[in-house]
C-alpha cells in the first residue's frame, strides 16, 4: 500500500530541534515611517482629491477549497510487481553488509533481500522471473517454488511461487550460485527480477506482466482532487539527475549513500505522472533540496514532454515511452519538505550543510540572503529556503513558459504553521523586498510580486482535540474536535498568504491526534465529521488547498473507502458540497464605499531594518469581497511636510505609489486615489508601505483606507459615531499614542496604544462607566488587529483610572489567548492562568458578586465556561468597561465589540474623567535593594520524582515548570529518583532534572514583579537593567553519546507554549554541531545566533558546572566559566569563553532543552545571584 503513517510534525523543531529561536534584533521599531497613527476617527478638516498614476492589476482570484491526499511510502499493495517495493540486497558470502549492485540496482554477486516485511493477506500464486540463473531459497516462509525453468536463448529463469501464509509475514529470498548470463561465471549476480502478485488474496492467477499498479491505488485516490508525492524527499541526497530512481531500477526504494533507510529516494517521477494521468488527478511533486538546476530542469521537461524512462524529452513526442502529465491537469511544485524541521536532513542542509545559508553568506558577501545586512542564523536560514524555492519556480518557468506559470504550473512556498519562529515573515518579507524591490532599492532590474513566482503558500493544517490526553474515545470527541485554537491558527496562516497575493495552501493536514485513543478516534465514524468541520474552518479562513496526510487516513489500503477520513474527503470534494463561507477580513460593500480606519488593520509590522530610511512600516488590511467588481482604492493621510510616499499594494502587487499631502498638521488629512483593481469574491489584501519620507520625519499619518465600487471622486469620510449616553473614553497610564472610541450600528470600536496591561502598571484605552456594587459586563469581540501577538481586547473591572489600579480583565489576544488576568491590589503584580486558545468572534464576561470577580468565555454567548475567579478588595464603586492595548506603545490598534451589556447600579451623572495622560515612557518602579552577594533565584529540583511539568521547587520563580504541550511523559522531561548532581565542593541538594523529549522544550518564568529581588535588574518588566551585573550558574551533564543539544536558555518572554514561542538572546551548554569541532564536543556560550566554544570538552556522563556573568550595558559583556577550580569566593581571573554585544539582552524566563529524546541530558542547581560566590556556594 501507500503508507499513511509517517507524520512529519510541522511546527516543532528549529535549529537544534527545538521551538525556541533567537530574537531578531533587526525588527526594532527604530524609525516610524507610517505609524504612529493619529486618531483614525477624528474629523477631517479639509479633503482634497489627489490622483496618483493609476493602473489596473490582475488580482489573485480565490478558488473553491479543495482537498487532496499526501501519499506516503509505496508499499506492498501499490505495485503489481512485488519487487518494486522490495528492500536492499544483502551479501550471501558469509559477510555482512549490502551486496554490490549495478547502475540499475541489480546484484553483481550472490545476494538476498526482503521482498516485503510485515505484509498480510499475501497468500496466492506469484509469477516469478529474472534474467540469469540461480539457486533460490525462501528461508523462514511457507513459499513453494514450482516449475523453475531456465531458457538459455532468452537468458530467463521463470517459476511460480505459492505463498500460503495469510497473517503478517516477512518474505526473504536468496539467490546463490548466480550466473548473470548463460556463459557467465558463478557468483556474478542476476537482473530484472519480477514477482507479480496474485490478483486477489489466495488467487492462482497473477497480475499480467504489463500491469504496473494494483486497482487499490485508483480506489484509494478517487475521493481526492490532487495527489502530493512527498515520500522520499526527507533525507534525500540526490544532486544530479542520475541520482534519481528510474522506472527500471530494481526497487522504488532506492538508497543513495547517506540516504535514510526509512524513506530512501523518491519513486520514479514517471510513476507519479502515471498515477495522476490514470486517475485524472492534479499532480503535486516535491523537489529534493540538494537537486541542482540540471536536475530541476530535467524534472520540468519530464513533466511537460515525458521521458524514455531515463532522460526526459525536450520537445513534444508523438509516442513517448512514458507520457507527460496530461495538459488538462494542474501541476503543483514544492521545494523540499519542512525545511525548518531538524528531524530531516534538508533542514541541516539549508542551515549549515552543503547548500547552507552559512556557507552562502561566507562565500558570497553580496548574497541576496543578507541584502539588508542581517546575518542572524535563523533569518538567513529561512531566506535560503525561500530563495531556493523561488529558483525552482524560475527553472520551471524557463521550461513551461510564462503562459503556463501560476495558471497551470503552480509553485508553492511554505512555513511553519502559525508563522512559528517568524518563518513566514522572514521568508515573505525577504522575497518581497529583494525580488519586488519593495524596500525601495533596486535589487533586481525586473521586479515582480510574489504571486509571479508562487501560486500558493501556507503551513500545515493538522487538527487536534481540546483534550488529546482523553482516557476514552468518547471523551476525546466530547472535548471538541477540532480544538478551539484551530480556527485562529488557520486564520493566521491564510492571512500571511493573502497579504502577498498567494492562494492559501496546506501541504499536510487532517487528523493530528496521536496515541492509542487518537488512533481509535481516527477510525471512529465520528472522525468523518471532524474532518469536515476542520475543512469548513479552513474555508472560513479563506483556505483553498488542503492536503490530507501524512498521518493515516486509512489502515488497510485495500479498504480505504471504508475509513471515516476518506469518506469525509469524498463528501468534501463532491460537486454538491458547499463549504462554509469566508469569515475573515473586513467585509467590503459591493454598492457603497467601505471606510477602514487606519488602526483597523489586520497586521502591522516594521520593516526589516528600521535604520534605513526607505524601509518603513507595513500595514495590511484583509478584505472580504462578496461580489466581483472593480474597486477604487484611496488613502486618507497627511503630514507636516512634503516628501512622504506610501506604496499601495493589492494582493502583494504594487498598485501605485502615492505622495502624502502636506496638510500642515498631523490631525488633518487629504484623500489620495491610489488606483483601481478588480476583485473577485474571496479574501484579498491592501498593504500600505512607507517608501519615502521628509528629512527627519515620518512618511505620514494615516487616517482611513477607502474601498469604493467603480471609480470617481472619493466620498467624504463620515463623522465618527458618539458613544452611548453614560459611556466615557480615555487613555490609562503613559500611552505612546492618544486613543479614541466610537459607537456605530451596535459596535464599539476602541482604538488604543499602550505597552501592555500587565506587571504593576497598565497602558491602554478604556471605554467605561462607573458602577456601584455587583455588576456583570458581557461583550463579543469581533475584531482585533495584530500589532503584536499579545495585544488585548477585553472586558475590565477596575478600582480606579490610575495606571496601577487593581483590576480584573477577561481578554482576547491575536495569539488566540482568551483568559482571565488579575491584579489584586493597587500597584501589585499581575497574573493569569494558562490561556485557552480561541478564534474570533469570541464572547467574554466578568461578574462581580460582593468581593468575588469571576471570568467566563463562550463561543456562542449562551454556553459559558469559567476561566478564573478571585477575591478583591475593590471599593464599592468601580470602573467597568472595554479595554484595548496594542502591546506596542508607539502603535494604535482598533478592537471591535458588539452585543455589549452592562448590568448593575450605574453612577448617575457624568463621572469626572481623569485627563488623558501625556504620552510618555512607563514609570519605573522603585527597586527593592538587594544586598551584596545575594542569591536571587534558585532551583535544586527538590520536588517529588516524576514529570517535570508542574514542579514548583525553589525560590524566585513566578510559576511552575512547564513542558511544551503540558507533556507529562516519563521518561521525558522529569525529576529523577536519584540524589542531586555533584561538582567538587559545590553545595547541592534535592534531586535533578532529566531530558529531553522529541520536539519538546521545558521552561519556567522568573519572578519579575516590581517587588521581587530582581527589581533592580528590571527594564520594562524584564531583566536587563544597564549598569547591573548578574551571575547565573547550573550543573549540566550530557548522558548520551549524541549531538543533541543540552542547554539552559534565558528567554525574553514568559513560558507559554500555547500562545507562541519564547525566544532566546543568551544560552549556555552544548549546541549540537555548532559546539563540535573536529569531532570533539565543547561546552559553549550562545549569544543571538552565534556560538562561542570553550576549550573544555563535554564528557559523556560527567557533570559540568557552567557559570555565566552578564554585565548589562549599551555594549553587554558576557563571560562563561566552565568547571572553575575555586568556588564560593572570587571568580577566576579568565573566562572559558567571552564576547560583547550591542544587542539588547532582556529576559524573564529560562528554558531547559534536554535533547530530542529521553535520557539524553541532566540539569541541576540553577542559580541567579549578584555575585560569583552567591551562585557557587560550597558545602
Amino acid at each position: 500500500m501507500f503508507s499513511q503513517y509517517h507524520q512529519t510534525t510541522d511546527g516543532q523543531p528549529v535549529k537544534g530541534q527545538r521551538t525556541l529561536s533567537p530574537v531578531r534584533s533587526t525588527r526594532e521599531k527604530a524609525l516610524r515611517l507610517i505609524l504612529p497613527f493619529v486618531c483614525l476617527l477624528s474629523m477631517v478638516a479639509t479633503v482634497f482629491v489627489f490622483t496618483a498614476t493609476q493602473r489596473t492589476h490582475a488580482e489573485t482570484a480565490n478558488q473553491k477549497s479543495m482537498l487532496g491526499i499526501n501519499l506516503g511510502e509505496p508499499d506492498f499493495d501499490s505495485f503489481t510487481d512485488a519487487m518494486k517495493t522490495s528492500g536492499s540486497w544483502d551479501r550471501q558470502d558469509g559477510t555482512t553488509g549490502p551486496a554490490p549492485v549495478d547502475a540499475n540496482g541489480w546484484p553483481t554477486t550472490d545476494a538476498g533481500l526482503y521482498i516485503w516485511q510485515g505484509a498480510s493477506k499475501a497468500d496466492g500464486t506469484y509469477s516469478f522471473s529474472f534474467n540469469g540463473q540461480a539457486t533460490i531459497t525462501t528461508p523462514g516462509t511457507s513459499a513453494q517454488i514450482n516449475n523453475q525453468q531456465y531458457n538459455s536463448s532468452t537468458n530467463t529463469t521463470t517459476a511460480t511461487i505459492l505463498f500460503t501464509d495469510t497473517g503478517s509475514t516477512n518474505f526473504y529470498m536468496t539467490f546463490k550460485n548466480t550466473q548473470r548470463t548463460a556463459t557467465s561465471a558463478v557468483d556474478t549476480g542476476i537482473t530484472n527480477v519480477k514477482l507479480f502478485k496474485p490478483v486477489s488474496e489466495g488467487s492462482t492467477t497473477s497480475y499480467d506482466s504489463s500491469s504496473i499498479f494494483t486497482p487499490y491505488v485508483a480506489q484509494a485516490v478517487a475521493p481526492y482532487t490532487y495527489i502530493r508525492f512527498m515520500f522520499g524527499t526527507n533525507w534525500n541526497k540526490s544532486v544530479n539527475w542520475s541520482d534519481r530512481t528510474t522506472v527500471d531500477y530494481a526497487t522504488q526504494h532506492k538508497l543513495l549513500p547517506g540516504d535514510n533507510g526509512f524513506e530512501g529516494n523518491q519513486m520514479a517521477f514517471e510513476y507519479m505522472v502515471k498515477i495522476a494521468n490514470d486517475n485524472n488527478k492534479d499532480l503535486y511533486v516535491v523537489v529534493p533540496d540538494r537537486a541542482n538546476n540540471d536536475y530541476i530542469t530535467k524534472l520540468a521537461q519530464l513533466l511537460l514532454y515525458g521521458s524514455d524512462g531515463v532522460n526526459p524529452y525536450t520537445s513534444p513526442q508523438a509516442n513517448p515511452v512514458w507520457a507527460p502529465l496530461k495538459s488538462n491537469l494542474k501541476l503543483y511544485v514544492e521545494y523540499t519538505n519542512e525545511a525548518w524541521n531538524f528531524q530531516f536532513d534538508q533542514a541541516h542542509d539549508l542551515y549549515d550543510g552543503p547548500i547552507g545559508a552559512q556557507q552562502e553568506i561566507a562565500n558570497n558577501p553580496n548574497s541576496p540572503l543578507i541584502y539588508d545586512g542581517n546575518t542572524n542564523g535563523n533569518v538567513v536560514w529561512y531566506r535560503n529556503y525561500a530563495n531556493r524555492a523561488l529558483n525552482v519556480s524560475q527553472v520551471f518557468r524557463s521550461v513551461f513558459g510564462d503562459s503556463a506559470m501560476i495558471s497551470r504550473v503552480r509553485p508553492l512556498i511554505f512555513w511553519q504553521y502559525n508563522n512559528l519562529n517568524s518563518s513566514a515573515e522572514d521568508e515573505l518579507l525577504f522575497l518581497n523586498d529583494y525580488y519586488n524591490n519593495a524596500d525601495g532599492i533596486q535589487h533586481v532590474s525586473t521586479p515582480h510580486p510574489l504571486s509571479y513566482f508562487f501560486w500558493g503558500g501556507g503551513g500545515a493544517a493538522y487538527f487536534n482535540s481540546n483534550n488529546d490526553s482523553a482516557a476514552t474515545v468518547d471523551d476525546l470527541f466530547a472535548s471538541g474536535i477540532p480544538e478551539a485554537s484551530y480556527q485562529g491558527r488557520l486564520n493566521n496562516q491564510t492571512s500571511w498568504a493573502r497579504y502577498f497575493g498567494l492562494h492559501a495552501a496546506a501541504y499536510e493536514g487532517s487528523w493530528g491526534i496521536e496515541g492509542t485513543v487518537g488512533d481509535q478516534g481516527r477510525v471512529d465514524p465520528r472522525a468523518k465529521q471532524a474532518l469536515i468541520d476542520s475543512f469548513n474552518d479552513w474555508s472560513r479562513a479563506g483556505g483553498e488547498m488542503y492536503t490530507a496526510g501524512t498521518f493515516g487516513q486509512w489502515n488497510d489500503f485495500k479498504q480505504a473507502s471504508s475509513y471515516p477520513l476518506v469518506q469525509a474527503a469524498a463528501t468534501i470534494n463532491a460537486s454538491d458540497f458547499t463549504p462554509a463561507p469566508l469569515n475573515l477580513g473586513q467585509v467590503v460593500d459591493a454598492n457603497n464605499p467601505t471606510f477602514i480606519g487606519a488602526a483597523h488593520y489586520s497586521m502591522n509590522r516594521t520593516g526589516l531594518n528600521g535604520a534605513r530610511t526607505n524601509l518603513g512600516n507595513e500595514t495590511s488590511y484583509l478584505l472580504n469581497i462578496g461580489t466581483t467588481n472593480t474597486y477604487q482604492v484611496s488613502v486618507s493621510a497627511g503630514n507636516t511636510a512634503a516628501g512622504g510616499q506610501i506604496g499601495v499594494y493589492e494582493d502583494g502587487a504594487l498598485l501605485s505609489t502615492i505622495s502624502v499631502p502636506n496638510t500642515g498638521s498631523t490631525t488633518s488629512y487629504q484623500t489620495v486615489v491610489a488606483g483601481s483593481t478588480s476583485f473577485s469574491p474571496g479574501l484579498h489584501s491592501i498593504t500600505l508601505r512607507a517608501s519615502g519620507q521628509p528629512s527627519g520625519g515620518n512618511a505620514g499619518t494615516l487616517n482611513e483606507v477607502i474601498i469604493q465600487p467603480g471609480t470617481g471622486t472619493p466620498p467624504s469620510i463620515p463623522a465618527p459615531g458618539a458613544l452611548p449616553n453614560g459611556w466615557l473614553s480615555q487613555d490609562i497610564g503613559s500611552v505612546g499614542q492618544v486613543g479614541s472610541a466610537t459607537f456605530n450600528n451596535g459596535t464599539f470600536s476602541v482604538t488604543g496604544s499602550g505597552g501592555d496591561i500587565s506587571n504593576t502598571s497598565d497602558q491602554f484605552h478604556f471605554v467605561y462607566q462607573q458602577v456601584t456594587g455587583d455588576t456583570t459586563i458581557v461583550a463579543r469581540v469581533t475584531w482585533l488587529g495584530d500589532s503584536n501577538s499579545y495585544a488585548k481586547a477585553g472586558v475590565m473591572i477596575r478600582s480606579s483610572l490610575d495606571g496601577g489600579a487593581a483590576n480584573a480583565i477577561t481578554y482576547y489576544s491575536p495569539s488566540g489567548d482568551t483568559t482571565f488576568q488579575e491584579r489584586l491590589t493597587d500597584n501589585g503584580g499581575t497574573t493569569h492562568g494558562t490561556p485557552p486558545q480561541r478564534a474570533l468572534p469570541d464572547w467574554i464576561k466578568l461578574v462581580r458578586s460582593g468581593n468575588t470577580v469571576t471570568s467566563f468565555i463562550s463561543a456562542d454567548g449562551t454556553n459559558w465556561t469559567q476561566v478564573g475567579s478571585d477575591t478583591y478588595s475593590f471599593p464599592s464603586t468601580v470602573y467597568v468597561g472595554l479595554a484595548v492595548d496594542a502591546h506596542d506603545n508607539g502603535t494604535l490598534l482598533t478592537g471591535d465589540f458588539d452585543n455589549v451589556s452592562l448590568n448593575g447600579t450605574v453612577v448617575q451623572g457624568t463621572p469626572t474623567s481623569t485627563p488623558t495622560p501625556t504620552p510618555g515612557s512607563t514609570p519605573t518602579p522603585t527597586p527593592t535593594p538587594i544586598p551584596s552577594g545575594s542569591l536571587i533565584a534558585s532551583d535544586s529540583f527538590s520536588g517529588s520524582a516524576g514529570a517535570l511539568n508542574g514542579q514548583t521547587s525553589g525560590t524566585g520563580w513566578a510559576g511552575a515548570w512547564s513542558v511544551q504541550n503540558a507533556n507529562t511523559s516519563v521518561p521525558g522531561y522529569a525529576v529523577s529518583t536519584s540524589s542531586a548532581l555533584t561538582y567538587s565542593t559545590l553545595q547541592t541538594s534535592g534531586n535533578y532534572a532529566t531530558g529531553g523529549s522529541s520536539y519538546l522544550s521545558s521552561g519556567r518564568s522568573l519572578d519579575v514583579s516590581s517587588s521581587s529581588p530582581f527589581s533592580s535588574y528590571l527594564t520594562n518588566g524584564k531583566i536587563g537593567q544597564s549598569g547591573q551585573t548578574l551571575w547565573v550558574s547550573a550543573l549540566l551533564r550530557k548522558d548520551a553519546n549524541s549531538d543533541d543539544e543540552a542547554s539552559l536558555n534565558l528567554h525574553n518572554n514568559s513560558i507559554n507554549w500555547n500562545s507562541g514561542q519564547a525566544s532566546s538572546d543568551v544560552a549556555i551548554g552544548y549546541f549540537g554541531g555548532s559546539s563540535n569541532s573536529g569531532g570533539t564536543r565543547y561546552w559553549s556560550l550562545k549569544v543571538g545566533g552565534t556560538v562561542y566554544q570553550t576549550t573544555t570538552p563535554v564528557q559523556i556522563g560527567q557533570t559540568a558546572l557552567l557559570v555565566l556573568r552578564i554585565d548589562f550595558a549599551s555594549t553587554n559583556a558576557l563571560n562563561l566559566y566552565v568547571n572553575p577550580s575555586s568556588l564560593g569566593g572570587n571568580a577566576p581571573s579568565s573566562a572559558s569563553a567571552q564576547t560583547t554585544t550591542t544587542t539588547n539582552i532582556a529576559f524573564q524566563s529560562v528554558a531547559y532543552y534536554g535533547g530530542n529524546g529521553s535520557g539524553l541530558s541532566s540539569i541541576d542547581e540553577i542559580r541567579f545571584g549578584t555575585s560569583y560566590s552567591a551562585v557557587t556556594p560550597t558545602n
